[in-house]
C-alpha cells in the first residue's frame, strides 16, 4: 500500500450481506450500542457477512458472549441492518 492508498477512507461495504467480509462486520458492529468485547470475539471468530446472517443467540454463548443483553442486541442490530440493506 502506498501512503495515498493508506489514507483513503474505507470503501463502503457491499449492498448484500452475503457479501461481506470480516472487517465489513467489525465496522458494522463499531456503529452499534454493542461493546468492543463483542466486537473482539466476533474478529477472533473471523465472522463475515455470511455467517453473521445464520447466527443464533445459542452460537454467540458458544462463542463466549455471556451476556444476554449482548447477544439479543446483535440479534437486534442485526435484523436492523437486513432491512437497512433491502432499502
Amino acid at each position: 500500500l502506498t501512503l495515498r492508498e493508506s489514507q483513503r477512507p474505507p470503501s463502503p461495504p457491499p449492498l448484500r450481506l452475503h457479501e461481506w467480509g470480516v472487517e465489513h462486520v467489525l465496522r458494522w458492529v463499531a456503529t452499534t450500542p454493542l461493546p468492543v468485547e463483542v466486537a473482539q470475539v466476533l474478529q477472533d471468530n473471523q465472522i463475515n457477512g455470511p455467517v453473521l446472517e445464520s447466527l443464533t443467540e445459542q452460537d454467540l454463548s458458544d462463542m463466549g458472549i455471556d451476556k444476554f443483553g449482548w447477544r439479543r442486541q446483535l440479534l437486534l442490530s442485526r435484523k436492523d441492518l437486513a432491512w437497512t440493506l433491502e432499502e
